[in-house]
Formats: structure tokens, C-alpha cells, sequence
């Protein structure tokens, strides 16, 4: 293996370096805080185009495959990505593989899921800033944009009401609280993507503490497998990226500032 690029840690270049070589490479990607930057909007949060690039050359490779998987509904996923039809996409936090996945909820579920849609827009009327999303599956409490004291105790609010409610998963992300109307896993849509790719490897590229489970999906299977989990992205990644394009020039120009 070569030494390691200047700013490059020696011990994750070596790791790339293993990966690189895996006869078949699954490369997934949260969206969220990844690809896109952190909005107090949800619907604002564009994709930086050189990740998308980035995914795209990557979809492109011989026995690499690419797949996004967010916990955004899989059509506001599409839509806002952007990415081209050899990456795969999976919303609603790895529940969502095909269109329509909403109907495929019982009565039961849709009663609640528009309970907790209401019970969560009264609280978010309480202060200026506090946001409800609408997902096909779940409910998410977003209070980043409110004054910090107001944001906490809506917060508190909701873990104390309506997350108490039967039936409902909840999730915690960076100043958001998601009130799902079911079980859903990233990680076993990583597993399910990897066992239909065949990939011998994963590389797992997110943020978030609801990415964990993909660590653990990733890092399960057989010797072959390998996983790698980043919490900071900035030109290390584009290590990774060399050493499967072996270009230095089109590297650089396409993922020097990919997760910056």
C-alpha cells in the first residue's frame, strides 16, 4: 500500500486500502448531514453537487455499487438528491425500497401516524421555530430553529406525550425527535441491499446517532466483509475515492470537498 496522501490518517488509509481490494463494494451513504448540510428547513436541504458527482462516478466503477439510505420518505429522497438510476435509494430510515410504501400501512397505523401528525402540530404552534415533517411512515419533531429553552421543553413534551403512545418507535437525531408507527432499520436495509448486490464489502458514510445501526449491519456477515464508519468527512473520504478511480487529478477535482 501506498503512503498516505499529506492530512490523510495512516491507519484510515490503510482501511481504504483493504476495501479498495474487496472483490464486490457496496459504498452507502446517509443523506442528512452527509450529502446535505443540516438545514432548519428540511425541504432546503440540497445536495453539495461535487457528492453527488462523487456518488455517480462511483455507481460507475466495476463491482461498486452505491446506495443512499435516508430516513426522509423515499419520494422527497429522489427529489431532492437527484441522483442518477444506478444508485439506490431507500427511504423512510430503511423501510422504504419501492413507491408507495405508505399503503402498505393497516388502518390502525394511518389513525395514528394522523394522531401523532396532530397531537405534534399543537405543540409546535406552542413557539416560533418548532417544525412537524410528515413522512409516509412517521412524524418528526423538529425544534433546531427555536429559541433553545422553548425548543427543550417542546421537546420534553413530546417524549412525555405522544411518544408514550402504543404503537409508536421513537428516534433521536441532531434536534429532532421522529415518531415512527413502525419498526424500521437502516441497518437491515444495508443487509438486504448487500445481500442483493453480492458485496463482499461495505463502506458506510454517515453522521448521525441513528446511523449506528448501520455500523453494526455493516460489521456483521462473513470475514470478507468490511465496514468503515465515519462521523467527520472532509478530504479523507477522497482518499477512498483515489483508491478506486487510481486518478489523482480526477479524484481530487470531483471529491476534494465532497463531505466538507
Amino acid at each position: 500500500m501506498s503512503t498516505a496522501p499529506p492530512g490523510i490518517d495512516a491507519a484510515l488509509w490503510d482501511r481504504l486500502g483493504q476495501i479498495a481490494r474487496a472483490p464486490v463494494l457496496l459504498v452507502a451513504s446517509d443523506y442528512d448531514g452527509t450529502l446535505a448540510p443540516i438545514t432548519a428547513e428540511p425541504a432546503r436541504a440540497v445536495p453539495r453537487r461535487e457528492a453527488i458527482v462523487a456518488l455517480r462516478v462511483l455507481s460507475q466503477l466495476r463491482q461498486t455499487h452505491v446506495a443512499v439510505i435516508s430516513g426522509r420518505g423515499l419520494e422527497e429522497l429522489a427529489r431532492l438528491a437527484g441522483t442518477p438510476e444506478s444508485v439506490h435509494l431507500i427511504g423512510s430510515h430503511g423501510s422504504e425500497f419501492d413507491p408507495g410504501f405508505a399503503r402498505s400501512l393497516s388502518p390502525a397505523q394511518r389513525a395514528l401516524l394522523d394522531r401523532l401528525g396532530a397531537e405534534l402540530s399543537v405543540i409546535a404552534a406552542r413557539a416560533p421555530g418548532l417544525l412537524v415533517e410528515h413522512k409516509p411512515a412517521a412524524v418528526a419533531f423538529h425544534y433546531r430553529a427555536s429559541e433553545p429553552a422553548a425548543g427543550e421543553a417542546a421537546c420534553r413534551e413530546v417524549l412525555a406525550g405522544p411518544a408514550h403512545l402504543p404503537g409508536v418507535s421513537v428516534r433521536h437525531g441532531k434536534m429532532v425527535v421522529e415518531l415512527a408507527v413502525l419498526e424500521t432499520s437502516k441497518g437491515q436495509a444495508l443487509e438486504t441491499v448487500r445481500a442483493r448486490v453480492g458485496a463482499s464489502a461495505v463502506l458506510f458514510v454517515g453522521d448521525d446517532a441513528t446511523d449506528e445501526d448501520l455500523l453494526t449491519a455493516a460489521a456483521r456477515g462473513d470475514r470478507a466483509a468490511f465496514s468503515a464508519f465515519f462521523r467527520r468527512y472532509d478530504r479523507r473520504v477522497a482518499a477512498y475515492f483515489y483508491t478506486r478511480s487510481r486518478s489523482a487529478d480526477a479524484t481530487a477535482d470531483l471529491t476534494s470537498e465532497t463531505f466538507a
